[in-house]
């Protein structure tokens, strides 16, 4: 499997240029998705880069309750929040970015 460059290098921290936030106070159904507990972002990109996801949702205030990283296969640009995700105030959603991979 090929990793980003970003990811590869992530100690001078290039990897926040490899996600955007797509969707403010929602995160993906669990459907077809992978959770994980992450304490940052970078951390639940950085799983997300390795799964092969093309978009997730993180949560800080979450961690210690329980899944505060979801991913998905589903890229950023065909994610619809009808349909795709759910509303919730404490997480966002971040497209993988195609430059990274």
């Amino acid at each position: 499997m090929y990793f980003p460059s970003c990811f590869v290098h992530y100690y001078i921290n290039c990897f926040p240029d490899c996600y955007r936030l797509r969707f403010s106070g929602y995160k993906h159904l669990f459907a077809g998705s992978a959770s994980s507990a992450s304490s940052s972002v970078d951390d639940c990109a950085r799983a997300c880069a390795e799964s092969g996801c093309g978009s997730f949702s993180f949560s800080l205030g979450t961690a210690s309750l329980g899944s505060s990283c979801i991913t998905s296969s589903l890229a950023g640009a065909v994610l619809r929040p009808e349909s795709d995700l759910r509303r919730d105030p404490d997480w966002d959603v971040y497209e993988f970015e195609n430059r990274c991979v």
